[in-house]
């Protein structure tokens, strides 16, 4: 199947998780790898580390009781404070509690009915971040199949220019401006203090009740926080006290074929106008982590470059050490330094393009022969500082023919999802969407139209995000500092990596509860993506993903046993 030229052809196709490939086995098959047998039933072995009945929040994994209080009274809290870790969370459900029904299975990842109640949320958590004198920027927007419902996750990256703050001082602020009727006066303040945090929101719904994890922590703790509260954060370790009690055993059994498939292709879409030096910078930079992250993976990865220039977007980007090559793969020699190393390498287009930056445009346009495999998953990655100037204005891309008619964005809508691929979005904050050319057209001076930061200035960017949230991935602010674009890197590498895999979970597993033996033998869960297994949770489903020396080799059975909802 093509990438996203199909604009005027596309027809939509429907599966019982959601919108999907129209040949049905681009973005929703095993890829080629191994073979599964459905899964047999036993009896579950979970319970949570840690419930309370009070908050209705319950929490599963190594999560030490003496660490974690119950608070507030009319709204209550389960509290989860590390010290060692400079890490401060808490669950709470934003309706009273009711009897809850349980949760279908393998819930997909559609965050719709929420999604306002969400936006809300996290504009009372940015606001309230902003008022004591930090700058915010989002580093994560997405939604996964969670344990007990589709689960929205933003990660917020918070920047003091003076004054230290604790994690726990923090969220305790957090816990009053959501509602939370506990003393923080008398709550944890924690010890350590600093400047530059993380907050992590995760939500999700139970019939009509709203549930979140929210969780401050310190920068220089993230990897060690990961390790330890990651399941928590993402909402994959957490549930309602009344879900506790649903859980089913089930194991699947895979065998890893001889031509096993673990491909992904990536397209980058790439401001390349004035305004992007410094962008294009922090693209460059953190390659290291990239490349090793990917080889780790095992990806059989291609990645290349088009640009936002309507008038030269048409053909990949060559690379600089290879003219005949438009694309970086494993074997491309000093792939690191082709992509973003050198000045000249591909994930730096320079600033000498169009002002009219026309990212959908291009990503249609451009020629995908030799780069595109019909057997890879499609990722399509947006970076750019300015809105998707066509959709949003009715511009004419630079270079288009004199009887072109610009496309609104519900035209470019339809067809990226009919696609199949899974887009992401490094740009501009705004939310404004403009549908159609009958709409409005997006202003500047809305609340959130803009940013700044150590990553630059941005404005718009509501189009792409909005591109990446229908088709299962995320969205980062281009104006995060450059230090935290990691974190965009992580994202872009998990989804193309949980794409690829073939170990395919019918079910969305509690994290805690997954064991893996290939050929009998147990592997380690390794959530540094170095050498072991862990457990990825997409936009559909999970996926078993191994890493480094723990990758199975042809004819080695894979035997996963989880616990579900």
């Amino acid at each position: 199947m093509d990438f996203p030229r199909i604009l005027l052809a596309s027809v939509l196709c429907f599966s019982t998780l959601g919108i999907t490939a129209c040949d049905g086995n681009k973005n929703s098959s095993n890829g080629g790898g191994g073979s599964n047998t459905p899964p047999t039933v036993e009896e579950p072995s979970s319970s949570a580390a840690v419930s309370s009945e009070k908050a209705n929040i319950a929490l599963y994994g190594d999560i030490p009781e003496d660490k974690t209080k119950e608070v507030g009274e009319n709204q209550p809290s389960l509290l989860l404070d590390d010290d060692d870790l400079e890490y401060a969370g808490f669950g709470m459900a934003f309706a009273q509690p009711e009897a809850a029904e349980t949760a279908v299975a393998r819930a997909n990842a559609d965050t719709s009915d929420i999604q306002d109640d969400v936006d809300a949320k996290v504009s009372i958590v940015t606001a309230a971040l902003v008022n004591d004198g930090a700058s915010v920027n989002q580093l994560v927007n997405k939604s996964a199949a969670g344990i007990e419902a589709a689960v929205a996750i933003v990660v917020l990256d918070v920047q003091y220019n003076s004054g230290g703050r604790s994690s726990a001082d923090l969220r305790n602020t957090l816990l009053a401006e959501l509602g939370s009727d506990a003393d923080i006066a008398v709550l944890p303040l924690g010890s350590g203090s600093g400047r530059e945090f993380r907050v992590s929101l995760a939500f999700w719904k139970v019939d009509e009740d709203l549930f979140t994890w929210l969780a401050v922590f310190s920068n220089g703790f993230a990897e060690q926080v990961k390790a330890a509260y990651g399941d928590v954060n993402s909402g994959v370790a957490v549930t309602s006290a009344r879900g506790a009690t649903s859980f089913v055993a089930a194991s699947q059994s895979f065998t890893q074929v001889e031509d096993a498939n673990n491909a992904a292709d990536i397209l980058w879409v790439i401001d390349n106008s004035g305004s992007m030096s410094e962008e294009q910078e922090n693209l460059g930079n953190g390659i290291d982590q990239f490349f090793d992250s990917l080889n780790a993976a095992g990806l059989d990865f291609r990645l290349a470059v088009t640009t936002t220039d309507g008038s030269d977007c048409e053909e990949l980007l060559s690379l600089p050490d290879d003219a005949s090559a438009n694309f970086i793969s494993a074997s491309t020699p000093d792939g690191k330094l082709q992509w973003g190393d050198d000045v000249n390498g591909i994930a730096r287009p320079g600033t000498g393009g169009s002002a009219n930056e026309t990212g959908f445009y291009c990503a249609d346009k451009v020629d995908l022969t030799g780069f595109d495999r019909e057997s890879a998953p499609n990722i399509v990655v947006f970076v750019s500082d300015e809105p998707e100037n066509e959709s949003a204005y009715q511009s004419f891309p630079s270079g288009s023919d004199t009887d072109y008619d610009p496309r609104d964005f519900n035209t470019y809508k339809q067809a990226f999802i009919d696609s199949g691929a899974t887009y992401f979005a490094i740009s501009g904050p705004s939310s404004t969407i403009r549908p159609t050319f009958a709409d409005p057209t997006p202003s500047f001076t809305v609340t959130d139209f803009n940013c700044s930061g150590e990553g630059g200035t941005a404005s718009g960017g509501a189009h792409f995000r909005e591109i990446a949230s229908l088709t299962g991935g995320s969205s980062a602010s281009i104006c995060a500092p450059s230090a935290s674009w990691s974190v965009m890197y992580d994202q872009i590498i998990q989804a193309a990596t949980g794409l690829a895999s073939s170990f395919k979970l019918d079910f969305s597993p509690l994290a805690s509860s997954v064991v893996v033996k290939v050929n009998g033998v147990e592997v380690s869960r390794d959530v540094s993506h170095s050498d072991g297994f862990d457990v990825l949770f997409g936009s559909e489903e999970a996926s078993i993903v191994f890493y480094g020396q723990a990758i199975p080799g042809a004819g080695d059975e894979i035997v996963v046993s989880y616990d579900h909802i």
